[in-house]
């Protein structure tokens, strides 16, 4: 019975519950936790002194929480300088062959025909950039 309450347990346990907690609010930072009390169960194997396991769960957690900061500020710049992943289509290229009534124009993109519509100036026949998406219309510019 005394081998349940044991470190190793007790450290892989925690570890468990803050990776389940990680798992439905997605900081990261609890990721880094949780990396923290792994290596604690883990050097509970090798050192049955729990100085030892607490000073090796800080510094994984320090430095796992370290990473998580550095990638989230670099994201964070990313997004920033409009390097966002979410939107691939912006920067695209499509070509506009006849303009309707309207100044808009049916442009062939991925395979179906998206309406087109000028995100700056009137439509010409020619080669266009993808500026934005809203619904199902592409707003472009000339290249």
């Amino acid at each position: 019975m005394s081998d349940f309450f044991s470190p190793t347990v007790f450290w892989l346990a925690s570890a468990l519950i803050i990776f389940g907690i990680e798992m439905t609010i997605n900081t990261y930072f609890l990721l880094a936790l949780s990396m923290g009390a792994l290596a604690g169960g883990v050097t509970s194997f090798i050192s049955p002194h729990i100085n030892t396991q607490f000073v090796v769960a800080g510094i994984v957690t320090i430095l796992a929480a370290s990473a998580v900061f550095y990638f989230k500020k670099k994201q964070k710049n990313n997004n920033i300088q409009g390097l966002n992943d979410d939107n691939l289509d912006e920067g695209q290229e499509v070509f506009v062959e006849v303009i309707e009534k309207d100044g808009s124009s049916n442009v062939n993109y991925r395979g179906a025909k998206w309406k087109a519509k000028p995100y700056d100036e009137a439509l010409e026949v020619g080669s266009y950039i993808i500026k934005e998406i809203k619904g199902s219309i592409l707003f472009i510019t000339k290249k």
